[in-house]
């Protein structure tokens, strides 16, 4: 993800954030069936759930995201100290799945680079 997308992320996510804390990755990624896309637009924004999930210098966060704007955090779902759980990385055209802590999340291929970094900064 480019600079000035991280600077929007961590200036909007801030509010969300304990005293000191830094965002250092994050990635935009969508909870729900993998099929729900391929109705659309409209399938996307009915069947899935948008989710930011952000990698500080303490822990993992799972944020809800706007589902128009996913740069925009609305509140945290699940917390976890970094190392306390497994995320993993899975390539395929034309979605990445990132697995934290158990929840598998899909990823744009746009954005496999920044889902590798979220996968081995976590740990």
């Amino acid at each position: 993800m480019n600079e000035k997308m991280l600077q929007q992320i961590n200036s909007r996510a801030s509010i969300f954030l304990r005293a000191g804390e830094t965002v250092h990755h994050s990635v935009p990624a969508t909870e729900g069936p993998r099929i729900a896309v391929f109705f659309g637009l409209l399938g996307a924004l009915m069947f899935t759930k948008p989710l930011l999930v952000v990698v500080t210098d303490e822990r993992i966060l799972l944020m809800r995201a706007g589902r128009l704007t996913y740069r925009t955090p609305k509140g945290i779902e699940e917390s976890h100290d970094l190392g306390s759980v497994d995320v993993t990385c899975k390539h395929s055209f034309p979605f990445t799945r990132l697995t934290v802590a158990g929840r598998t999340l899909w990823v744009s291929w746009i954005f496999r680079k920044d889902a590798d970094e979220v996968a081995g900064n976590s740990s």
